[in-house]
């Protein structure tokens, strides 16, 4: 497996584990659209690391990655794949952003909360 797999299933746990924490919060509507976002942002970047694992195998499957330009027309392709070869890697980068995004709003909503136990934290 690759990184990107690696990612797609750490991420997919994220904005699940999102989701279901934004439903157990009925009483603060506000930390419960945090949570919600959150979990939008990882599952938009699960999505796309899997698009960006499938790009990539089609690509490495097909060979496409490793043909040879000979013709204007065959330089003109091998323009185009070295575009769609970039796919992978730019749709890589913006889910390490949304990612990014979905941890520091889940952070947030973690960072608030109150220890129940804080008051006797003090003597111990």
């Amino acid at each position: 497996m690759n990184v990107t797999n690696y990612a797609f299933a750490i991420v997919a746990v994220l904005a699940n584990i999102s989701f279901a924490y934004s439903r157990s919060v009925d009483d603060n509507k506000e930390m419960r659209a945090q949570l919600q976002y959150s979990g939008e942002k990882f599952l938009n970047s699960a999505i796309q690391f899997l698009i960006a694992s499938i790009v990539k195998y089609f690509l490495i499957s097909t060979g496409l990655n490793a043909y040879r330009a000979d013709s204007i027309v065959s330089i003109i392709f091998k323009i185009l794949i070295v575009i769609i070869s970039s796919i992978p890697g730019a749709l890589f980068v913006v889910s390490i952003m949304n990612s990014i995004a979905g941890l520091r709003e889940l952070n947030k909503v973690l960072a608030t909360r109150r220890n129940p136990r804080e008051d006797l934290s003090r003597f111990f």
